[in-house]
């Protein structure tokens, strides 16, 4: 609310709102105070759904992690790349499979023949555009020779197009009838052939029409008969002309589409299309093969070598920053900044010094204490595989400890033989050889591993009265107290401004006492002059 007007000390010569300024400034200071508060709240909250966002992605990695189609990685080699090549899926069967193609999958398509140019008068260049009228096309004239008796047509706009004549698309088992009449126009026909899947092209230069079919395959070919307007076939009218005339009836020559044929493992497929997907193999002849090649289908261990260093980057993101917030920089008594202050600091300085505030605000805080704990004490579990006691250190993922680790990385992992680790790179790859002698118990490791740190996660996110499902931290309860803030705040100025209020008024009756006595010494000093 905006302060009211006060014309004041215009008798006494005060400064009046200073004086009522420093008489309420305990209660100001209070307001200030708790403005400050609530601003670090807020940062707080902040700061707090960042964390929760890094510790919720890390739960659901480990989540996804439990089940052992996460570690279900093959990758397969072909023997000749320029006659196939392959992707493979989780469900691919492991060994060498063999493969032929005996023919590439290929689209319908179809060269017209000359499009019949209209007149010269019409059309100064003679050529069929986009924009071409049909019917334009379709207006003919007919000659008899009297010596031969010979009728000839040409096709010009001496005379006029009578009626509507239609043509019949058929692409597979689906057909479309096509009308030809005086707003048909090249361009319009495109537009009704897409509609089919045909794609029409008008090639100017050549004046020749070209049609394929958008997909590959037998399914796919397609057919141009004249028709009348139920779709029975005919063999004159307007409908015949249009073929004709277009380039796209006698004239025509036509390539039909092909299925692609393959003999995966001595079995025979089709697939109308370059591409076909067998038993989680999904190949993509690129050439016919003149003899059976090979593909050879097995685990990929780099690749899950690879995810397994995923998760632990993940987790020593997570971990480091956990760290970094608990360990912080003390900033015991700071509050936030007001705009005075922070005009007087400059705003470089104060950016240093409200950013000390905000890396300070999770020190030494129980909840981040005890997700660290929760973290360090699944990843140290050992866990019984196939009748063996195995834990991290087992594969050689270990930490550096206190001593050697950076500052606030003392709880990170490390994979000894990492190239991309400076720390470890020099030991020996024991997760590599690992995954390349027993996969399988790795990736029976990885899952329980997986399974106990989501599972103490999960735990800690469960929904309480102070905080919501999958959130670590009291949200609620913050929320609550953010509003509580406004509530105080409220109530503090409304205290400001009712003291004011009682000040002004006591400094207006003075000024009014003032200026009555003013007023009689002017009566007197008066009587006295006179």
């Amino acid at each position: 609310m905006a302060s009211p007007i006060r014309m004041t000390g215009m008798t006494s010569g005060l400064d009046t709102e200073s004086i009522v300024s420093a008489l309420v400034s305990t209660y100001s200071t209070k307001v200030d105070n708790l403005k400050k508060d609530q601003t670090k709240l807020s940062w707080k909250q902040e700061t707090w759904k960042e964390v929760n966002t890094e510790v919720y992605g890390l739960y659901t990695t480990a989540g996804n992690l439990r089940f052992s189609s996460a570690y279900n990685m093959k990758k397969s080699t072909v023997s000749d790349t320029t006659k196939a090549t392959v992707s493979t899926s989780n469900i691919a069967a492991v060994g060498t499979h063999t493969l032929e193609v005996s023919e590439l999958a290929k689209s319908a398509y179809w060269t017209g023949g000359k499009v019949k140019a209209v007149d010269s008068n019409s059309n100064p260049t003679g050529k069929v555009t986009d924009s071409t009228y049909v019917v334009q096309l379709l207006r003919a004239k007919e000659t008899v020779d009297p010596v031969t008796n010979k009728t000839t047509t040409s096709y010009g706009l001496e005379n006029s197009f009578e009626g509507t004549g239609y043509i019949k698309l058929k692409v597979g088992d689906k057909e479309k009838v096509i009308t030809i009449d005086g707003d048909t126009t090249i361009g319009s026909l495109k537009n009704k052939f897409s509609e089919m899947g045909v794609t029409m092209n008008l090639d100017e230069g050549n004046q020749r029409i070209f049609l394929s079919s958008e997909k590959s395959g037998a399914d796919y070919n397609f057919e141009l008969t004249a028709c009348d307007a139920d779709g029975n076939a005919v063999t004159s009218g307007a409908g015949v002309n249009a073929l004709e005339v277009l380039g796209l009836g006698s004239a025509a020559k036509a390539i039909q589409g092909t299925d692609a044929k393959f003999v995966v493992d001595g079995t025979e497929y089709t697939s109308n299309s370059n591409t076909i997907t067998v038993n989680g193999l999904t190949i993509n002849a690129l050439a016919k093969t003149d003899k059976e090649i090979t593909i050879n289908t097995s685990a990929d261990v780099q690749g899950l070598y690879d995810k397994i260093k995923d998760f632990f980057t993940q987790y020593n993101t997570v971990i480091n920053d956990l760290t970094a917030k608990y360990n912080a920089e003390a900033a015991k008594d700071m509050k936030p900044l007001s705009d005075e202050e922070r005009q007087a600091m400059g705003e470089t300085t104060a950016n240093k010094y409200e950013d000390k505030i905000k890396n300070s605000l999770l020190r030494r805080d129980s909840t981040v204490d005890m997700i660290i704990s929760t973290m360090t004490r699944s990843m140290s579990a050992t866990y019984e595989i196939n009748g063996q006691k195995i834990s991290l250190g087992n594969y050689g993922i270990q930490t550096l400890g206190i001593l050697n680790a950076s500052d606030n990385e003392q709880y990170a992992y490390h994979i000894n033989g990492d190239a991309d680790d400076s720390a470890v790179s020099g030991k020996e790859d024991k997760l590599m050889k690992a995954l390349t002698d027993d996969p399988d118990t790795v990736m029976a490791f990885m899952q329980k591993l997986a399974s106990g740190i989501y599972d103490e996660l999960g735990d800690k996110m469960k929904s309480t009265t102070l905080s919501s499902a999958y959130t670590i931290y009291n949200d609620k309860e913050m929320d609550k107290e953010y509003k509580n803030y406004n509530n105080l705040i409220k109530e503090w100025q409304d205290k400001v401004e009712d003291m004011e209020d009682r000040y002004y008024k006591k400094f207006a009756k003075m000024e009014s006492a003032l200026s009555s006595l003013n007023s009689q010494q002017s009566s007197i000093s008066g009587l006295f002059s006179s």
